[in-house]
């Protein structure tokens, strides 16, 4: 987890360096914007991926509580997909 943070905070660094209004004249243009695009890839998947345990989890718990049945059915197909 402690890499994800850091990867959060170097691309909210980036997004400060990038705001500048004479950074798309730097030298570093070209570096700073692949190091953002690549960090931005990364953490795109890690948000993907903790919103779908989330979802995961939150089907998991319906089908268990047997609260619902049709609600149930739903959730398993989801599951499933």
């Amino acid at each position: 987890m402690k890499e994800i943070e850091n990867l959060q905070l170097r691309r909210k660094e980036l997004e400060a360096i990038m705001s500048d209004p004479g950074f798309s004249m730097s030298e570093n243009f070209i570096k700073v914007s692949q190091e953002y695009n690549e960090t931005k890839k990364i953490l795109d998947i890690w948000e993907k991926l903790q919103r779908a345990e989330k979802q995961f989890t939150e089907n998991e718990d319906i089908i268990k509580s047997g609260e619902d049945p049709e609600l149930a059915k739903i959730a398993e197909k989801k599951m499933r997909n």
